[in-house]
């Protein structure tokens, strides 16, 4: 499926003022930033709180991304229109949504990225057995490496406590997905326990 990869004014300005934002009032610190490749990767971060996509999508606001968002959030044609206008597109979380599938396979294969959470869900901590390993079949579908992408403190933005997102080494797409998992969920440990600041 062909998709137009080329961000659009809407996501830079939306980008760019949460990046303001995190800066001013959490403090936001990437590391390890130019890990990430220019074109065609899976971003997936750990999932803390509903305001991880936009973190995501502010830690690189000149890199941008797609994201996979729950058919829910659809629902209202104007959330779902100001959705699309930020690259998010819909996903049905409840079942094999191959038109989500195909959407995300075709941003891929043209030089796009696109954010998904591994985990599918939120969880206040990491662990392997959360992973859902949908995303290394897209990974080698959509012939696209996989960032881990460990976010810190999402989850505690009331307290105004600093927010660090970490990144690590891309996982290549060209082994078996099983592997894909396994190195994933290594280097995403890796990430969390090293983390300069929680």
């Amino acid at each position: 499926m062909g998709r137009n990869v080329f961000p659009n004014l809407m996501f830079y300005s939306h980008a760019c003022a949460v990046r303001l934002l995190l800066a001013v009032f959490w403090r936001l610190r990437v590391i390890n930033r130019d890990r990430r490749p220019a074109r065609g990767v899976i971003v997936a971060p750990n999932h803390l709180s509903y305001a991880d996509p936009p973190v995501v999508g502010a830690a690189f606001p000149f890199k941008p991304v797609w994201f996979m968002a729950k058919r829910e959030l659809f629902a209202h044609p104007m959330i779902g229109a100001y959705l699309r206008s930020l690259q998010a597109f819909p996903v049905d979380r409840g079942a094999a949504d191959l038109r989500a599938f195909r959407t995300a396979v075709g941003v891929l294969r043209n030089g796009g990225s696109v954010v998904l959470f591994p985990q599918g869900t939120r969880h206040p901590v990491f662990s392997r057995e959360q992973i859902k390993p949908g995303f290394a079949s897209l990974a080698r579908i959509g012939r696209a490496d996989v960032l881990p992408v460990a976010l810190h403190n999402t989850d505690r933005m009331t307290r105004f406590r600093r927010i660090v997102v970490s990144v690590g080494y891309p996982v290549s797409w060209r082994q078996p997905e099983e592997a894909i998992v396994n190195q994933y969920a290594q280097r995403m440990g890796e990430l969390l326990e090293h983390a300069d600041e929680r």
